[in-house]
C-alpha cells in the first residue's frame, strides 16, 4: 500500500470517528472535498460548532516535530472560517474548533504548548482517538459531551438545570443534595481523561463489565443508594444560582432550588462514575442521589478521590502513585512518584517502569511504578531519617524535603553500578534477577544500606563508593545463585515481603564479610525469625488472658493445675522460684500447640477456628506444626535453610495466627484511648 493510500485510510479512521459519535455533516476522506476550495481532511458538527480536522501520518512510529505542521493550519484558518460562511452546509456553524489528528507519531511537549496558542488547535493523537472509541464502546453517544467538554466546546446560551435542593457549608466547601435522573446528568458530568496532559485528571477508566453488571442490578429492580459524587466547574461558580425557599436550620442547612448551566462539563465526577455512566446504555428511570460541591479547587477534588478510593473498591496501585507525583506536591508521596518517573526517563532504567500516564497499555516486561514508590518509600529514601535509622544524605533540612534530583541521581549512580557489575543478569531483562520487581525492590532496600555506610563513614555519594557493595552482591549471586533454576528459586522466594526482607539480611551479611565493613548489615533481623518470636510471645500471652479469665489470676499455682500435668510441672521447673504468675512465660510453643489444639480447646476454639481463622482442628494445629519447624531452624539452626514451602505456609499461617491472636486481645486487653 502506498503511503498515499495509507494517509487516506486514516482519514477515513476520523471520518468514521466522527459518524460514530454521532457527529452531523460529516465528511472528508476525500480529495474532492473541499470548503470554499480548501481541501479539508474531515469534519464534524454539533449544533452550532462545527469541528476541522487535518490529518496527519507517520509510516512507522517515532518523534516527529508538529510546529510546521501547525503552522500551516494555522495559515489556512483566516479563509476557512470567511468560506464557512458562505457554504450552503456548513454556514450554519457559528464556531469553529480545529483539531490535528496524528498518527504513528510521538508527540513531543513542546509541540503541545504551541498548539495550545491561539488559535488553539486541539491534538488528537492515538492514545486520544482509542480513549474516545473505547468510551462509545462503554457510554455510547455520552462520549462525544465528553469530547465536546475536553475541546471547550459549550451548549447553546442559556441552558440550564433546574433542581430543587438542600444546601449546606461543611468546611468551608459549598454543597448541595439533590436527586436527579441520571441521563439528564450524563450530559453535564464528564469523565477525567488520564492521558490529558492539559489538565491533572485523577479518575480511572471505566471498566465496561463493571458497569454492566451495575446495570443489570439496577434493571432487577435494586436500588442505588449511594451518592454520586461531583464538583462543580471552578469557572462555573459566578454562573451557579441558587434560590432558598424559607429560612435556614441551626447548622445552616437549607432548601431551596439549584440552577446551573446545562455545560457538556459542568460537573466532574470525583466518585461514583461507574454508577452514572452504567445508565447510558439504559432504559431504566431512576432517581439519583447526587452530592454536589462548589468553589472546590482540582488539588481538594483529588484528595477526596484518593482518599475515598483508599477505603473503596481499590484504584490500581500503578496509577495511584502516578497521580501522587502530580497532586501532592512536597508530600512525601508526590516526592516519590515524581523521583521513580525520573528513573523511568533517563539512566539505566529508562523505559523500564510501567507509568500510565504515558498512554502504556501493556505492562508485560515493564517494572511496576508502585514497586519502585513503595520499595522507596519503605526504605525511607524520602525522609529525614531512613529505614534504618541513618540521617538522609539526600534529606534538605532547610527546605524539610527530599532533594528530588538528589535521590534520583543516587538511585540512578546506582543502578548504572548495578547495570555493569551485574550485566549478565541486567541483560536478561524481567526474566532475570535485577530488572524484575522482587529483584528491584531488594535493590533499593540495598541501596539504602550502602546510603547508611556511606554516611558513617563521611563518604561521598557516588559509584566510585557504590562499588565495593555491589562488587560483593554481585559475587554473592554468581557463587549462590549460578544457575537458571537457582535464581528461579530465588525469585520465588522474593515475591513477598518477607521473602525480600530475609533474602536482604542474608545479602547484607555476606557483603559486610567480604567488605571487612562490620556495621553494614548492622540491625538488621530475619523477618521470618522476628514473626516467629512475636507469635511464640503473644501466643503464650493470649494463653495466660484466657485462662485468667477463665480460673482467675491464681491459674498456674492453684492447688488443683489447670492444666496438664506434664506440662505444668515443665514450666515450673523452667520457672525455679519466679513469680508464679509469669509461669506461662516459660511454656515451649510445643507445649502451647498442645494447650490450645488439645487439651484446652474448648477455651480457645472460638477464637482460633472459624471464618475468620482457622478451618478446623487439623488445619489449626498444621499451622502450629509449620510456625515451630521454621522458628527452630532459625533459632536452632542446622545450616540447612528452610524449604521454600515451609516459608510459604509460615506466611500464609503466620497471618491467619496474628488476626486470630488480633481477635483474642481485643477481647481480653482493654482499648487504647486515641
Amino acid at each position: 500500500m502506498s503511503a498515499k493510500d495509507q494517509a487516506t485510510d486514516f482519514e477515513k479512521e476520523v471520518v468514521g470517528f466522527l459518524n460514530r459519535l454521532d457527529f452531523k455533516d460529516v465528511n472528508g476522506a476525500s480529495d474532492s472535498f473541499r470548503i470554499g476550495g480548501i481541501q479539508v481532511d474531515a469534519v464534524g458538527g454539533h449544533d452550532r460548532t462545527l469541528i476541522v480536522v487535518e490529518c496527519f501520518m507517520s509510516l512507522k512510529e517515532e518523534f516527529k516535530p508538529l510546529r510546521g505542521k501547525i503552522e500551516g493550519f494555522r495559515g489556512k484558518i483566516w479563509t476557512l472560517e470567511e468560506k464557512i460562511k458562505e457554504d450552503p452546509v456548513y454556514g450554519k456553524y457559528a464556531n469553529v474548533r480545529y483539531a490535528l489528528a496524528v498518527k504513528n507519531i510521538r508527540v513531543r511537549h513542546e509541540d503541545i504548548v504551541y498548539a495550545n496558542e491561539t488559535p488553539r488547535i486541539y491534538i488528537w493523537d492515538e492514545n486520544f482517538l482509542k480513549y474516545y472509541e473505547d468510551l462509545y464502546m462503554k457510554i455510547g453517544k455520552y462520549a462525544k459531551f465528553n469530547l465536546l467538554g475536553e475541546m471547550g466546546i459549550r451548549p447553546e446560551p442559556g441552558s440550564t438545570m433546574s433542581l430543587p435542593a438542600f444546601r449546606a457549608e461543611i468546611k468551608g466547601h459549598i454543597m448541595y443534595s439533590f436527586l436527579v435522573d441520571p441521563k439528564e446528568l450524563l450530559e453535564v458530568c464528564y469523565v477525567a481523561r488520564r492521558e490529558s496532559k492539559k489538565e491533572r485528571f485523577y479518575q480511572r477508566l471505566l471498566d465496561k463489565e463493571r458497569l454492566r453488571k451495575i446495570r443489570d442490578y439496577v434493571k432487577a429492580g435494586n436500588l442505588l443508594p449511594n451518592n454520586i459524587i461531583v464538583a462543580f466547574r471552578e469557572d462555573l461558580s459566578e454562573e451557579i444560582r441558587y434560590t432558598p425557599i424559607g429560612g435556614s436550620t441551626e447548622n445552616g442547612v437549607s432548601y431551596g432550588t439549584l440552577e446551573f448551566p446545562k455545560d457538556y462539563r459542568a460537573c466532574w465526577i470525583i466518585d461514583g462514575q461507574h454508577r452514572l455512566y452504567s445508565f447510558a446504555n439504559s432504559v431504566e428511570s431512576f432517581w439519583m442521589p447526587v452530592v454536589a460541591f462548589q468553589k472546590m479547587p482540582l488539588e481538594k477534588q483529588c484528595k477526596i478521590f484518593l482518599d475515598i478510593n483508599k477505603y473503596q473498591k481499590p484504584v490500581p496501585p500503578d496509577l495511584l502513585w502516578d497521580l501522587n507525583g502530580d497532586m501532592l506536591g512536597d508530600h512525601e508521596d508526590g516526592i516519590i512518584s515524581r523521583v521513580a518517573k525520573a528513573l523511568n526517563e533517563d539512566g539505566p532504567l529508562k523505559q523500564k517502569i510501567y507509568v500510565p500516564s504515558k498512554g502504556i497499555r501493556k505492562k508485560k516486561g515493564l517494572l511496576s511504578l508502585s514497586g519502585i514508590c513503595n520499595s522507596i518509600k519503605k526504605a525511607g529514601l524520602a525522609r529525614s531519617t531512613t529505614r534504618n535509622e541513618a540521617a538522609n544524605p539526600f534529606y534538605e533540612e532547610k527546605a524539610k524535603k527530599c532533594s528530588e534530583k538528589a535521590l534520583a541521581e543516587g538511585l540512578k549512580g546506582f543502578f548504572h553500578c548495578v547495570q555493569t557489575k551485574m550485566s549478565d543478569d541486567w541483560g536478561l531483562g524481567s526474566k532475570g534477577f535485577c530488572l524484575s520487581n522482587s529483584g528491584i525492590a531488594i535493590l533499593i532496600s540495598f541501596f539504602e544500606l550502602i546510603v547508611r555506610a556511606l554516611k558513617f563513614q563521611r563518604k561521598d555519594l557516588n559509584v566510585l563508593n557504590y562499588q565495593q557493595y555491589v562488587n560483593a552482591f554481585a559475587e554473592m549471586m554468581r557463587k549462590r545463585f549460578p544457575s537458571p533454576q537457582d535464581l528461579k528459586q530465588l525469585k520465588a522466594r522474593t515475591t513477598s515481603q518477607l521473602g525480600r526482607d530475609s533474602f536482604l539480611r542474608e545479602a547484607a551479611n555476606y557483603v559486610a564479610t567480604q567488605t571487612g565493613d562490620s556495621s553494614f548489615s548492622r540491625g538488621l533481623e530475619d523477618p521470618y525469625e522476628k514473626r516467629a518470636i512475636d507469635i511464640d510471645r503473644r501466643v503464650r500471652a493470649a494463653i495466660n488472658l484466657v485462662m485468667t479469665a477463665t480460673y482467675g489470676d491464681d491459674w498456674f499455682e492453684s492447688e488443683l493445675p489447670k492444666i496438664d500435668s506434664s506440662i505444668y510441672g515443665q514450666a515450673k521447673k523452667a520457672l525455679g522460684g519466679g513469680d508464679p504468675k509469669v509461669g506461662y512465660s516459660k511454656f515451649t510453643l510445643g507445649q502451647c500447640k498442645a494447650l490450645i489444639c488439645d487439651k484446652k480447646l474448648d477455651l480457645f476454639k472460638e477464637y482460633f477456628i472459624g471464618p475468620e481463622g482457622f478451618d478446623d482442628e487439623a488445619e489449626l494445629e498444621v499451622a502450629f506444626r509449620t510456625i515451630i519447624k521454621v522458628r527452630n531452624k532459625f533459632i536452632h539452626p542446622d545450616g540447612i535453610p528452610p524449604k521454600l514451602k515451609d516459608l510459604e505456609l509460615f506466611e500464609t499461617y503466620s497471618k491467619i495466627m496474628g488476626k486470630c491472636l488480633d481477635r483474642l486481645e481485643d477481647r481480653f486487653l482493654p482499648k487504647k484511648v486515641e
